[in-house]
């Protein structure tokens, strides 16, 4: 795992700005592999990072999560 990110929690579902970064949190019951994608402005097509997830680290449940350190929601 990159050294911004930690694995973050379940809950709350979606993307919640923390004092150290974003958490982010997907319920994808039948996923088996996930991959956060990052982008700067909304209408672009590249995404600026993806992040593959580990399911060892990054699930639990149905859920899965990671926390990317100092990034800030706009």
């Amino acid at each position: 795992m990159e050294s911004d990110l930690l694995p973050g929690k379940p809950y709350p579902f979606g993307a919640l700005q923390l004092d150290g970064g974003v958490n982010f949190a997907v319920y994808a019951k039948d996923a088996a592999v996930i991959t956060l994608c990052l982008f700067n402005e909304i209408d672009t097509k590249n995404p600026i990072r993806e992040i593959p997830l580990e399911e060892k680290s990054n699930r639990t449940g149905d859920v899965w999560h990671v926390l990317v350190q100092n990034l800030q929601l706009p």
